[in-house]
């Protein structure tokens, strides 16, 4: 998986999100990163992080580094989440029904805060899981010792940092903090579940400090453009250290003003909820939504059954992961359905999560079953199938395509355009503007396409009442056709980008 996420990494091109991400955060620095958000879709913590890992030098490590160390790292944590309540290789079979699930694979190695922030969920679930193994034997006196104390403070940190990344974790940090306070509580661990929720009310104050932060900026900046006002024209920190309330209060107001949640109408919310569900199941193996949500329900059936089972015989190890999975995918509709909204898809790639978890749980359970009458390892043909499964599935076409076809058209067009050779650029959409820092250190802003040695023209703006689109910068009535047919000719194109140069 190292070898074929490095391949992923530096072979696909780059989407419209992750150029921007890299454009106007990443490749400014960490600093920058931190106190800037013009818009909800900006994964701050990851930009921050990956702000420092774009000091090595490489675009590519710094745009996609962190999902690719945090997808590596996710595969090991289930593993190790898995070992302790599965048994044998039932733990190997679920990190390979994960990782072949299709929304995993296309956000594993994407430069946005997705794969990171499952990463910061995974990690969290095992220092629960730590915390209740610490003390299996009575030791819940120790709860705040030395030895135990780094489970509480990596449990907060990965809430903070997840909720960091995206504030569209919580949908997954409440449900896991229910589920430690519920697996504590059922095992009589009194002080530990205290420390627990001193851990959590610590990472909303680390989080609220954080985005503290990005509101002094956000509000300073809007005091200091505010035409009129007391602070026009004045610095950022010469504003926040005389009026700091204000602008915290300025920048506050500005975020929750612009709320990145896809609320829809409550009238027939249930009927689109449930298409939503099966559009999403779909994603993760493609097509077999419907046979998926109900392979889950079994799941659900056999995990509280074994979940039950194991508690009553005091096995604890074998009661956590199915109260885990129920409480994450029983609160998810709860949570939506407050909200009346049906987020991004991608939002919800850490359910993959607990549906890996589930499958196994009902596969343990039949493996159980048959193996009382055939004394045979029904893991072994469980594992080697797994494994066949992922190599047919993360080989197949469908799994490997382009993240988006016009930045893939797009970069080959500036790859056969002679751009290195230097002369006047004109960019005629946003693709060619972030392509042009990321893959060749160049920022141009230039939009003037009289100005332009070499000119890049979509084959939509070419076609006259063609269909607008918002990533470009020119319509057909807006090129200067007359400079273009008299003073340029074609030197290249593709399914998509025609290039102009200077006669």
């Amino acid at each position: 998986m190292a070898v074929y996420y490095g391949f992923r990494m530096f072979f696909l091109t780059p989407w419209y999100d992750e150029l921007y991400t890299y454009y106007y955060f990443i490749s400014r620095g960490p600093v920058y990163a931190a106190i800037h958000w013009p818009l909800p879709n900006n994964h701050v913590g990851y930009s921050v992080l990956s702000g420092f890992l774009n000091l090595l030098g490489s675009p590519i490590l710094g745009l996609r580094g962190v999902s690719y160390l945090a997808a590596m790292a996710n595969l090991a944590l289930l593993y190790r989440i898995g070992k302790r309540c599965f048994r044998e290789g039932w733990s190997f079979c679920c990190v390979v029904f994960y990782s072949c699930m299709h929304l995993v694979n296309q956000l594993a190695v994407q430069g946005r805060g997705y794969t990171l922030a499952v990463s910061c969920f995974l990690t969290a679930v095992f220092m629960i899981q730590k915390i209740g193994w610490e003390e299996k034997e009575g030791t819940g006196k120790d709860a705040g010792s030395k030895k135990n104390i780094k489970y509480y403070i990596l449990f907060s940190l990965s809430l903070t940092l997840g909720l960091y990344i995206l504030p569209s974790s919580v949908y997954w940090v409440i449900p896991v903090c229910i589920t430690g306070g519920l697996f504590l509580l059922f095992n009589h661990k009194i002080k530990p579940l205290v420390s627990l929720i001193i851990s959590s009310v610590i990472a909303a104050w680390h989080t609220l400090l954080l985005y503290a932060m990005i509101w002094l900026a956000i509000g300073s900046n809007l005091l200091s453009k505010a035409e009129g006002g007391a602070f026009c024209g004045q610095g950022h920190t010469d504003i926040i250290l005389s009026a700091p309330f204000l602008s915290l209060k300025t920048g506050m107001d500005y975020m929750l003003a612009t709320p990145y949640i896809q609320s829809v109408e409550r009238e027939g919310y249930f009927t689109r909820l449930a298409e939503w569900f099966r559009s999403l199941f779909d994603l993760y193996y493609l097509r077999l939504g419907d046979a998926l949500l109900l392979v889950m329900a079994a799941g659900f059936v056999s995990a509280f059954w074994q979940g039950w089972k194991a508690y009553n015989e005091g096995r604890r190890e074998r009661f956590f992961l199915p109260l885990f999975a129920a409480v994450i995918l029983l609160l998810m509709p709860v949570f939506l359905t407050v909200q009346c909204a049906l987020p991004y898809f991608r939002v919800f790639s850490y359910i993959g999560v607990p549906v890996s978890i589930l499958l196994c749980v009902l596969l343990q359970g039949i493996a159980e079953k048959v193996e009382r009458l055939f004394p045979f390892p029904i893991w072994k043909a469980a594992g080697a199938a797994c494994t066949l499964l992922a190599i047919v599935l993360l080989s197949s076409k469908g799994y490997n395509g382009e993240y988006g076809l016009s930045e893939y058209y797009a970069r080959d067009a500036l790859d056969n355009s002679g751009v290195e050779a230097g002369g006047n650029l004109c960019v005629t959409d946003c693709y060619q503007q972030y392509l042009l820092k990321f893959y060749y250190g160049l920022e141009c802003e230039n939009t003037v396409a009289e100005e332009a040695d070499i000119l890049f023209l979509h084959k939509e703006m070419t076609v006259p009442g063609g269909d607008f689109r918002w990533e470009f910068y020119y319509t057909y009535d807006t090129v200067p056709w007359d400079m273009v047919e008299e003073g340029m000719h074609p030197v290249y194109e593709n399914e998509e980008y025609i290039v102009y140069r200077r006669k």
